[in-house]
């Protein structure tokens, strides 16, 4: 799947951080547990369960709009990679210092 995403849509960055990630879980479910308390209290008081279904239904739609795509608020604390290694290099260090 994210082979094809990459072919269609060659430009778009498709990643969080890790921040970006626990802010994103956060506010899925503040979005989650507000809409059912209120769908919840809403129908109770008009006897109705189908508007506390709608309510958590209409917060799962609000919350993968808010937090599916990677917007860039969600990409301020990017990781520092270390530079990579050339593998052969290392070994062959690694034998010169043991004789």
């Amino acid at each position: 799947m994210g082979d094809l995403w990459a072919l269609v849509f060659p430009k778009i960055d498709t990643h969080y951080d890790f921040k970006g990630q626990k802010q994103a879980e956060r506010w899925f479910q503040i979005i989650h547990v507000v809409f059912a308390v209120l769908g919840f209290i809403w129908g109770y008081m008009l006897q109705r369960f189908s508007i506390a279904v709608y309510s958590v239904l209409a917060a799962f739609v609000i919350s993968a709009i808010l937090t599916l795509p990677p917007w860039p608020f969600f990409k301020k604390n990017p990781l520092k990679w270390q530079p990579s290694q050339n593998p052969y290099i290392n070994s062959d260090l690694k034998k010169k210092k043991v004789k």
